[in-house]
């Protein structure tokens, strides 16, 4: 017989297909979190506005109106909680360290009729408000 003298051992047969998995759902993972990471601050370079801080949260204008934001103070944080009114094209920065809550009001060519925007926030992020 042709070969029946081979050193060689019994071909075995391995299943990777859990391992692959794992590993495309760790590389998803993190590509995801670079995804909003790199993204994020891309678009805010590109747009003009700085990047958020560590202890700062931003809210971008980018509607046609102008729009009224506030972001809570809880947890220990300080500075105003009341409303502030930023103009089209144009963002403003809150001291936070902490997550907090934004409230945001799109006015309208009809000022009686505002649309209300509710966000959860975190530091270091610039949220942008579009008109729709």
């Amino acid at each position: 017989m042709v070969g029946s003298d081979s050193k060689a051992g019994p071909h075995r047969s391995f299943d990777y297909s859990e391992d692959l998995y794992r590993c495309i759902d760790q590389l998803f993972q993190i590509s995801l979190l670079l995804h909003n990471v790199y993204h994020s601050r891309f678009l805010i370079i590109i747009l003009g506005t700085p990047p958020a801080t560590e202890t700062q949260i931003g809210i971008y204008n980018n509607t046609k109106h102008t729009i009224s934001a506030r972001i809570t103070n809880d947890n220990g944080d300080t500075g105003s909680a009341g409303f502030s009114d930023i103009e089209p094209g144009k963002y403003d920065l809150w001291n936070r360290s902490h997550w907090q809550v934004a409230f945001v009001l799109k006015h309208s060519v009809e000022p009686s009729n505002p649309k209300a925007l509710t966000l959860i926030v975190k530091p270091t992020g610039v949220y942008y408000v579009n008109d729709e």
